[in-house]
């Protein structure tokens, strides 16, 4: 039996904008079907592109199955569709991928002019929806204003500052179109948070971001609808939602349980860029080379031996990040320097740089492609890299002796991290079970500087704490130092 949608939500704005198509938009009353499924698939689009720390977030996935069971296949509708759409991914049913598809950019900046301006005018901070129904529709005339085509009298009147008669004056158009009934989409804010899940305050730069929108500066309409967003969402529930992951460490989650939550905001995964302006102005708090120092100390605390190399790097990373950038290919030093970053953070958590062919995928895409063996084969030249492979590995076997002994006949062993939290782990995943050993104290030192700070919290970022107050240096490595036993320094970025 067909699950075709008799009825949705759509902005306001978005509404407004659909009065301002052409008249071969929407032909007989036959057509309906095709209006309202091309609303709500515009509808779906600009609800979820906003997200973009997602690949490919700007691209809706599309199956003809779906579209089989909303009644839209046909050749009418297809074309009606690609006005607005552009097919970017080609299906592939063999392989199991569905077409990919992207508003075009021309729609998407005039929609997102639509939602803003009703935005402002709403005078609520909040974004209003007209509910539409699939096969309602009438024949109606849209009088012409400087705000473009409105469908009522009133409207028409009060845009133009004009009388009753006078406005019979205006350009008119007539056109079947869509039924709206007034109605606020109200976002779910009173749900139920089980254990695993907390819930907390969370500030960002309203000033800022009503800023930007204002004077125009975001050119990009995905970027701007981002932050639209995020105003909105911030003004009905000023909160995070945080569920303990297997390490203990806290992530923001959109969804509950599996259920997704419209109303929610998965901060940490917005791109660094955007998240500047979220939060600009506030300060980051966060561990200098957090995992090198942890695991370094740990060592030395059991087996009463120096680093030499692993502190070398602790206490000269900007200039070694430099050197060692240089050994690899592309003339793009700063793309480089942020390479040879990730790399040596793969390196602490575990990853074996030993020969190309034991690069893991994700190692492996941190080097040139095809130029992965010659790269490596650079760094490993060069005698304070080779010297610092050497040491993490030493490093990574002598915790892995203390933490995972497995005897003759053992599977696997269960390993506890700082915070209580076991999981079991075989011989052959030792660089894991490191990394869960290292992350329980990560985030026993975050969980010990939000407790402390908590009315001041704008954010928890794995290792890093985003406050709205300036904090004493002092006194967070002090708060951390009494939290794991761990120096650690920190450092403060104005965001």
């Amino acid at each position: 039996m067909s699950k075709v949608t008799p009825s949705t939500f759509i902005f306001k704005g978005l509404y407004n904008w659909y009065l301002q198509q052409p008249v071969s938009f929407f032909r007989s009353k036959i057509d309906s079907d095709y209006d309202f499924g091309l609303l709500m698939f515009i509808q779906k689009y600009v609800d979820f592109s906003y997200t973009p720390h997602i690949d490919n977030s700007m691209l809706m996935a599309l199956t003809y199955d779906y579209r089989r069971e909303e009644k839209l296949t046909s050749k009418t509708y297809l074309r009606l569709f690609n006005i607005y759409f552009e097919e970017v991914i080609k299906s592939d049913r063999r392989k199991g991928i569905a077409s990919g598809y992207k508003l075009k950019d021309e729609y998407l900046k005039e929609i997102y002019q639509y939602i803003y301006n009703d935005f402002l005018e709403s005078k609520s901070n909040l974004f209003e929806f007209y509910e539409i129904n699939r096969n309602k529709c009438t024949k109606k005339v849209l009088y012409k204003t400087k705000n473009g085509y409105v469908d009522t009298k009133k409207q028409a009147q009060e845009i133009e500052n004009l009388n009753r008669h006078s406005v019979d004056t205006l350009e008119t158009k007539q056109l079947l179109i869509l039924n709206k009934s007034i109605k606020r989409k109200p976002y779910k804010t009173d749900f139920h948070i089980p254990k695993g899940y907390q819930k907390e305050k969370v500030f960002i730069n309203k000033e800022h971001l009503i800023n930007l929108l204002a004077t125009n500066e975001v050119k990009n309409s995905q970027e701007a609808m981002l932050y639209l967003s995020i105003l909105v969402k911030h003004n009905l529930f000023p909160y995070v939602i945080y569920k303990k992951g297997d390490t203990g460490r806290l992530n923001s989650v959109t969804k509950i349980n599996e259920k997704h939550y419209p109303i929610l905001t998965n901060y940490q995964g917005i791109k660094k860029i955007y998240r500047a302006n979220i939060f600009k102005g506030f300060y980051e708090y966060d561990i200098n080379t957090a995992a090198p120092v942890i695991l370094s100390q740990l060592y030395e605390r059991t087996h009463k031996k120096k680093l030499k190399a692993i502190n070398h790097y602790i206490e000269n990373k900007t200039e070694s990040r430099k050197k060692w950038a240089k050994l690899l290919f592309g003339e793009d030093e700063k793309a480089n320097i942020k390479r040879i970053k990730s790399i040596l953070t793969a390196l602490f958590f575990g990853a074996s740089l030993e020969e190309d062919y034991k690069l893991g995928e994700k190692t492996k895409r941190l080097f040139m492609k095809g130029k992965e063996k010659e790269e490596l084969d650079n760094l490993k030249e060069s005698r304070s890299f080779f010297t610092l492979l050497y040491e993490v590995d030493k490093l990574y076997s002598s915790l892995a002796d203390d933490y995972l002994p497995i005897r003759k006949g053992m599977k696997s062993k269960l390993v506890t991290n700082e915070m209580g939290i076991s999981k079991p782990f075989t011989a052959k995943e030792k660089n894991k079970a490191i990394a869960h050993i290292y992350q329980g104290y990560e985030v026993k030192i975050l969980l010990a500087l939000f407790d402390k700070f908590k009315d001041n919290v704008a954010l928890l970022l794995h290792d890093a704490i985003f406050t709205n107050i300036k904090l004493d240096i002092d006194e967070i490595e002090k708060i951390a130092f009494d939290a794991s036993g761990f120096n650690v320094k920190y450092e403060e970025d104005i965001i």
